[in-house]
């Protein structure tokens, strides 16, 4: 058997596993409201420090509520702090655990991020140290919405901003030697085109377009927010497995371990928001209806975030850097795999976010 022959093979093998991931995580999109309720198995997280980004609604809530709930010290990382008291109050009521925290982040801006790892790394090292990040902020868009800092929304909050903040607190050694890095992603990333550095800000789709364009019909609508969506999470999933990679050349870093979840067609607020499908009255009622007959609640999508925040069983070597449905991890696309595009991104990634594109390989050296 040639050593062609063989590498053929394999390349099918990874082709038809990732084809059969996507439809397994296409076919719970549509049936998982029939499918029996996940329960996470207890594990005593008293003691452990966990953050969670975008935790004053819907997943990141839940997620915070069900890790307090096993004794864990919750920072819930937000935006609108009026929300993230009103969800402190919730979780502590809920609980009954008073080690609830808030943090104030707008991820959609760099300087905003900046201010908030120099504030976290300003405290000692013992008040510091990040056992679980969870990065779950993010953002759906149906028109062209450019950030403060010039970049397309749903690139900037949905992957720019996991990469920030996840890096900046890494360069300042803020995480437990075995802590956990857990992204909120989606199964949109079985249908996104193969990324490169010129697609990030997807000029194909928004290029020359007028700030506030969308399309004019509902279906136009839906297309470009998943489309947009299915890109940013791509590269999320890339950077994530990237970065465990990175982190494994670096001793003080081996023992974390870096994933990716889909919760699911959750029924949150986010089909309501004014730059999502509330943009469109037929497409928010269609939206709706089908996160009412086919979603599941936000408790139940919550349930793989919490499980790799606290599970003893996802932080074997052969598990790092996968991506999960389920509480079960799953084969991701060929093409992310490919090392000539994963370095090009990163290095497109570290340009956008100003940060220093060499600090994993000085920090392993």
């Amino acid at each position: 058997m040639t050593s062609s022959f063989v590498l053929t093979l394999a390349y099918i093998w990874a082709v038809l596993r990732a084809f059969f991931s996507a439809l397994r995580a296409y076919a719970d999109i549509t049936f998982s409201a029939l499918y029996p309720t996940i329960v996470v198995p207890y594990s005593d997280m008293r003691g452990k420090r966990c953050l969670v980004t975008g935790s004053n609604i819907g997943l990141g809530k839940e997620i915070a509520l069900g890790l307090a709930g096993m004794g864990a010290e919750i920072h819930l990382v937000c935006r609108d702090r009026a929300k993230a008291v009103s969800a402190r109050e919730e979780i502590i009521k809920r609980t009954g655990n008073k080690k609830v925290y808030l943090e104030t982040i707008d991820v959609s801006s760099f300087a905003s991020i900046r201010a908030f790892v120099q504030r976290w790394s300003s405290r000692s090292d013992s008040d510091r140290r990040i056992d679980v990040f969870i990065s779950n902020a993010g953002v759906a868009t149906s028109c062209k919405v450019t950030t403060v800092d010039g970049l397309e929304l749903c690139y900037q909050v949905n992957t720019l901003s996991h990469v920030a903040v996840i890096t900046q607190l890494l360069q300042r050694n803020c995480f437990a030697s075995d802590a956990r890095i857990i992204m909120t992603s989606s199964a949109g990333i079985y249908s996104s085109k193969v990324m490169h550095p010129e697609d990030v800000n997807s000029p194909d789709l928004l290029g020359g377009r007028v700030e506030g364009w969308k399309p004019w019909n509902p279906l136009a609508i839906f297309w470009l927010i998943w489309t947009l969506s299915a890109r940013s999470k791509a590269q999320q999933v890339i950077f994530a497995n990237e970065l465990q990679k990175r982190l494994a050349t670096i001793p003080r870093y081996q023992g974390i371990t870096v994933s990716t979840f889909h919760p699911g067609l959750v029924q949150t607020s986010i089909y309501a928001r004014p730059t999502s499908f509330a943009s469109n009255p037929s497409l928010l009622k269609g939206a709706t209806v089908a996160a009412n007959h086919m979603g599941i609640s936000a408790q139940q999508g919550a349930t793989t975030g919490v499980y790799l925040a606290s599970s003893p069983n996802v932080v074997a070597p052969e598990l790092r850097g996968k991506y999960w449905e389920r509480c079960q991890w799953r084969w991701t696309p060929i093409w992310m795999e490919d090392p000539a595009i994963r370095k090009a991104l990163w290095t497109r990634w570290m340009s956008d976010t100003g940060l220093d594109a060499e600090f994993f390989d000085k920090a392993a050296s």
